[in-house]
């Protein structure tokens, strides 16, 4: 069954994915619910998707108002079917897919961005330094939020260098954690 955008001005279209990929992609309950916790901070938004995979979470950003999205993938084939939705939903003036590491998005990119997705392996071990570098480095707006989904064997600290837990959910295996920049929202 193809993935498909589940809300916004594509709702409905089909995402591209590479046949034989190794991803996880996001249910749509759980893709769901990151967005009705995201939708204050998504109008005209800059958005980072960290660990792509299929980009359906950034594609959902763009569905659901979202200005921007650049993408961080490392395998070269999801790459291509990110820009291949890109595409086909006419995004490709809203989005660029950057083929390298997550590791790298502080050191590549310029911040600020409103909403960062994070969707690591679930067995992905260095998930909470690399929020405590994304903290440290300006990449996440004043005001703006982390969306982190992980596993929920994998506890996330209540604070981590200037980002605070909003709210944790959990929906099965899954386990999303949304973080804060800045004053209480």
């Amino acid at each position: 069954m193809a993935l498909r955008i589940i809300g916004g001005n594509a709702k409905g279209r089909a995402l591209q994915s590479p046949s034989g990929a190794r991803t996880r992609p996001t249910s749509n309950l759980v893709r769901s619910a990151i967005f009705s916790m995201l939708e204050p901070y998504l109008d005209g938004a800059r958005v980072l998707d960290l660990f792509s995979g299929t980009g359906a979470l950034g594609m959902e950003a763009l569905s659901r108002g979202a200005e921007w999205v650049d993408f961080m993938e490392r395998d070269a084939r999801q790459c291509e079917a990110i820009t291949g939705s890109l595409r086909s939903l006419e995004y490709d003036a809203r989005g660029r897919v950057h083929r390298t590491q997550a590791e790298r998005a502080p050191d590549l990119l310029d911040g600020p961005y409103h909403v960062i997705l994070m969707d690591p392996p679930y067995a992905y071990k260095s998930l909470v330094p690399l929020i405590e570098r994304i903290g440290d480095s300006g990449l996440a707006a004043d005001g703006g939020v982390v969306a982190v989904e992980h596993s929920r064997h994998q506890e996330l600290p209540a604070e981590i260098d200037g980002l605070t837990c909003l709210r944790q959910r959990r929906y099965g295996e899954t386990m999303v954690t949304l973080y804060h920049r800045g004053e209480a929202a």
